[in-house]
């Protein structure tokens, strides 16, 4: 029974191993827990000692939810710097991401913030070059600049 001492010895606050347990004799009260004479100190040390390991384990609990919290700040900070990177780096980065990542991270908000791009009306489209559909050349925007209106059309075909 968690040691508890022998039954016919007589327990005192000086012998009980908790120090918070005050009780100094069998006929008063423990003032932790409450209890009546009638329970004996005993149990008040046993209560104390329960009392004093759920706080441990809480301890440890706290202790355990804060790193996995950092955890989680510092992988959603990484993976958002990743997400502003070219797509063939971001593309590289997402391969070696684990599955479990994928329902613990904010990947939908990361990624609306990461690809919401700062334009604003009015302002020049940024530079990009792409290859043509036999991929002899290459084309790139800002060699059309000033020569003649240009139309970007993204989509399917299909």
């Amino acid at each position: 029974m968690l040691g508890a001492p022998d039954p016919g010895s007589k327990i005192t606050a000086r012998s009980c191993p908790i120090p918070r347990c005050r009780s100094e004799s069998n006929d008063k009260i423990c003032q932790v827990t409450g209890y009546q004479p009638s329970i004996r100190i005993r149990t008040c040390c046993i209560i104390c000692r329960m009392r004093q390991k759920w706080q441990q384990s809480l301890a440890v609990l706290k202790r355990v939810v804060l790193v996995l919290f950092v955890l989680w700040l510092a992988m959603s900070a990484v993976l958002a710097y990743a997400m502003r990177q070219s797509p063939e780096k971001f593309g590289h980065f997402m391969s070696h991401m684990p599955v479990i990542s994928f329902l613990v991270l904010p990947f939908e908000t990361l990624w609306t913030d990461a690809r919401a791009g700062r334009l604003e009306v009015g302002s020049p489209a940024p530079d990009f070059q792409l290859h043509t559909l036999d991929k002899s050349d290459s084309v790139q925007l800002s060699s059309f600049r000033e020569k003649k209106p240009v139309v970007l059309v993204f989509g399917s075909y299909t």
